[in-house]
């Protein structure tokens, strides 16, 4: 009785972590589909999925931005 009672639980955790991955992949594959990606974010939402997936963050090791105005370069040249 108790070995179901364990497995039911673990599967109980499974489908709940199973779930937080999903909404959190819908929540920011919805995000970015509708965020611009010209200037700041319009919610929280979106500037959390800019984050997750890197787009403020062109060139990390001169300490420059993607918002940052004197990135208006092409890419590859240095200005």
């Amino acid at each position: 009785m108790t070995d179901i009672i364990a497995a039911a639980g673990i599967v109980l955790l499974v489908i709940y972590l199973f779930g937080i991955a999903v909404g959190m992949i819908v929540t920011a594959c919805v995000s970015f589909h509708h965020d611009p990606l010209k200037g700041r974010a319009p919610d929280s939402t979106c500037a959390g999925t800019r984050r997750l997936v890197g787009v403020g963050m062109r060139d990390a090791r001169s300490g420059q931005s993607a918002e940052h105005p004197d990135t208006q370069h092409e890419p590859g040249r240095r200005p």
